[in-house]
């Protein structure tokens, strides 16, 4: 069994997320990246988790902003996994949406 098709149960990662940046994800083609954007890469902060980041890869529009600090969020249809980068295991994960959430 290859580690890299093993997937983690989301709740893994922790109930709290802190999102602290808003990156653009690129396109590649023949390795190279081009200018054009699939996607965007929400980076957060898992205190549950001894303050680890985890960038979450969302396909389409930009939809939230990146925060002056952070903001406590939560993902619809969280998906995280191992793959293999760099002669190292990462973590890594994707979702289909991203909520602020509820402030009270």
């Amino acid at each position: 069994m290859k580690i890299t098709n093993l997937k983690l149960n989301a709740s893994s990662v922790g109930k709290k997320m802190l999102l602290v940046d808003v990156t653009p994800c690129y396109v590649y083609e023949n390795g190279q990246r081009t200018n054009e954007i699939e996607g965007y890469r929400y980076v957060v902060v898992l205190p549950e988790m001894e303050f680890d980041k985890l960038g979450v890869k969302i396909n389409g529009e930009q939809l939230i902003e990146k925060p002056d600090s952070y903001i406590d969020v939560s993902f619809e249809g969280l998906d995280v996994f191992i793959y293999w980068r760099a002669g190292t295991y990462e973590v890594g994960a994707t979702a289909t949406g991203i909520k602020v959430k509820d402030r009270s």
